[in-house]
């Protein structure tokens, strides 16, 4: 979800006619964008007419710093819709999106959402990467406004936060990645879920030096790997051997499985959830009505699901609904479990109803209510 508007703690007195002249909006081709940024650091924006905070707030925030760092670094804004082939190379399927890309093409950074002190970080950041040895661009000035507004990027961290170590319901943060670790401690921690057969998402807090910083005041731990289960820390790599040698089983204390059920036996058996067919099967009945979507109903994060959401508002109808971008095991299988290649998805009593195109032709045919009334009206 994108976080409520931040003030910028500095506003350049740059006129809109340089501002104009600053950013590039006349970029369509992944080339061009090539082209742009093989001598000089660029920064890249992607918004929709359609989503107010990157057409308003970030669409000022962006100026500002345009307006403020433009003599160092290309600034382009791009709808994203209108450059298909741009935003499809780079993986852009949200807005806001921010690409921080250093001189001669390689990404720095990436950033999903409203994030303004986010946005101004990697931007000083880049900048510092194309001095070629020059110090570092410093921030603006001290004053009563950069004073300001440190609560608000100490705020604006704390809910990316928040919502990485809730990303999945197994995170572990660790030194490089599953496939590669960058330590032995984390190479262990990968061992030991592999071991378990635990499906879990990762975070490399090598590559983000304010999450690695930030997450051990957040968490109140100051080493890694961490592992997270449901949003809540479990612990470093001693923690989660101690929980491996209980008798309980690793799946269980993380909240993956059920030992509540027995078998015929009489013996405890896991109803576990750790498959992601399973998960998927699970979500698609945890509610009468679910929506899966891109972002969530007060902020969806493409057009088709804000349009969804509207016309399951206007009937009226309670339902559920799933980020299918915070895990993207599930945004994949369920392409394929549902043979349906596109979001967002509706399902009624646990079967697929379709996509945009099937609810607004219920809605046309007045039998959008009904279908989603699904065995009641049947009864």
């Amino acid at each position: 979800p994108f976080p409520r508007a931040c003030q910028c703690s500095a506003r350049p007195t740059t006129s809109m006619a340089t501002l104009a002249q600053v950013v590039d909006t006349g970029v369509s081709t992944a080339a061009q964008l090539e082209a742009l940024c093989a001598a000089k650091p660029t920064a890249v924006f992607f918004w929709a007419a359609w989503h107010e905070p990157s057409k308003g707030q970030m669409t000022q925030v962006f100026d500002a710093l345009a307006g403020q760092f433009g003599a160092q670094a290309n600034f382009v804004k791009l709808e994203a819709e209108t450059v298909p082939e741009i935003s499809a190379k780079h993986g852009v399927s949200v807005v806001p999106t921010f690409l921080f890309l250093k001189a001669g093409g390689e990404l720095m950074a990436k950033i999903e959402g409203a994030d303004a002190p986010g946005v101004a970080a990697k931007l000083q950041a880049l900048v510092a990467s194309g001095a070629q040895g020059a110090p570092a661009t410093s921030a603006p000035a001290a004053g009563a406004g950069s004073q300001a507004s440190e609560p608000d990027a100490a705020m604006s961290l704390n809910d990316r936060l928040a919502r990485l170590v809730s990303s999945a319901p197994v995170m572990l943060f660790m030194k490089g990645d599953p496939s590669n670790p960058r330590c032995k401690f984390s190479r262990q921690i990968v061992e030991l879920l592999g071991e378990e057969k635990i499906p879990y998402g990762s975070f490399d807090i090598l590559q983000d030096e304010e999450v690695r910083a930030g997450l051990k005041v957040y968490s109140d731990w100051q080493t890694y790997p961490q592992l997270y289960a449901q949003g809540e820390l479990i612990g470093g790599i001693d923690v989660v051997k101690d929980m491996q040698a209980e008798d309980e089983s690793l799946a269980v204390q993380l909240g993956l499985a059920d030992a509540t059920t027995t078998d015929s036996s009489g013996s405890a058996a896991m109803n576990v959830i750790v498959d992601v067919t399973q998960r998927c099967k699970h979500l698609m009945k945890r509610s009468k009505v679910i929506l899966f979507m891109k972002g969530n109903p007060d902020e969806p994060r493409c057009g088709f699901s804000r349009k969804c959401v509207a016309l399951l508002r206007e009937e009226k109808v309670a339902f559920d609904s799933f980020d299918i971008l915070t895990d993207e095991e599930v945004r994949q299988k369920l392409k394929e479990l549902s043979e349906w290649p596109t979001y967002p998805q509706l399902y009624v009593d646990g079967e697929l109803v379709g996509g945009l195109d099937v609810i607004q032709e219920l809605k046309d045919s007045g039998d959008l209510k009904e279908t989603l009334a699904g065995s009641e009206s049947s009864e």
